[in-house]
């Protein structure tokens, strides 16, 4: 019998409250340019509250995502966010680098939709989202993009979101 490429991962780290988070991560082994365990380690460095709701994190290079939805739209993008399913699904990327920036964009969805207060969400869309343009291309398309992106470029690369220094400044808080 040949070994699987899939491998799952589960988090050895607790919420809060003492309680293991049960976030698994899987399919990595699809692919050789990210070993699971480095994503792991990328995870587990971010906030707890970021990342307890989660349940999923998976490389799906096939779109294979039955075991979550029936009905969803998977377009060309790299990742996904699944609202619903408190999941995040990996498509595509073709470097490390790439890898972790689609990953935190994702997790940054999640950041938006589950871990930040309502008032922290409007001050972001009402205050900071207008006041500079959007950190990247797909970030101007609309406040949640832009947070997304911004959360990324925060853990990828800082220097390009100092240049958006009210951007920074919020998302660095998220940190603290």
């Amino acid at each position: 019998m040949t070994e699987t490429l899939v491998r799952n991962k589960r988090l050895g780290i607790t919420n809060s409250s003492g309680r293991p988070i049960n976030l698994l991560i899987s399919g990595f082994g699809h692919q050789q340019l990210v070993p699971v365990d480095d994503v792991v380690a990328k995870v587990t460095q971010l906030p707890v509250k970021h990342i307890e709701k989660i349940q999923v994190i998976k490389y799906d290079p096939n779109k294979n995502i039955s075991f979550l939805l029936r009905h969803q739209r998977v377009g060309p993008q790299l990742g996904e966010y699944l609202l619903g399913y408190n999941s995040i699904v990996i498509y595509r990327f073709t470097s490390r680098s790439e890898c972790f920036h689609v990953l935190f964009h994702e997790i940054g969805h999640h950041v938006y939709f589950k871990s930040i207060s309502s008032f922290k969400k409007k001050e972001w869309v009402t205050q900071v989202y207008r006041s500079e343009n959007g950190v990247s291309e797909l970030g101007q398309r609309n406040a949640c993009e832009d947070f997304a992106e911004a959360y990324a470029f925060y853990l990828t690369n800082p220097e390009h979101l100092k240049s958006f220094p009210r951007k920074y400044a919020f998302i660095r808080t998220l940190f603290d």
